[in-house]
């Protein structure tokens, strides 16, 4: 962006707050997609029903550039997801407990596939492949 404002005649560059960007990254797309945020009048709402104010923390390994189900995160605090993870249908997060570890913190290792199963919950776990 600056190499073609420096070359073009009275081109001026601004600042754009990053609130004007709902989705910038895989971890974005889950929460937009997800059972936290519904559109009103074009811009994301946090659910009422949410118990926290805020959106959820989540971080997604960049496995999740491919297609995959959103669970239920309305009641989660924490996701720390690495490596392929793959949510059946009607899948709920939950969880607040994060001293030691994100609520929910779900590994699987190179080459490694965790499956969840349809109608699973889970709340304040550790999951891993091994």
């Amino acid at each position: 962006a600056g190499a073609t404002i420096k070359h073009s005649k009275n081109a001026h560059g601004i600042n754009v707050p990053r609130k004007h960007f709902s989705v910038k990254s895989y971890s974005d797309i889950f929460l937009i997609k997800s059972d936290i945020y519904s559109l009103q009048h074009g811009q994301p709402v946090i659910n009422e029903n949410r118990m926290f104010k805020t959106a959820p923390v989540i971080k997604l390994s960049d496995h999740f550039k491919k297609r995959f189900k959103i669970p239920k995160i309305l009641k989660l605090d924490h996701l720390m997801a690495t490596g392929e993870e793959c949510f059946g249908r009607n899948v709920t997060l939950r969880g607040t407990d994060i001293d030691t570890l994100p609520a929910n913190l779900l590994v699987a290792n190179e080459g490694q596939r965790i499956g969840i199963p349809d109608g699973c919950i889970l709340e304040n776990r550790l999951l891993s492949d091994n």
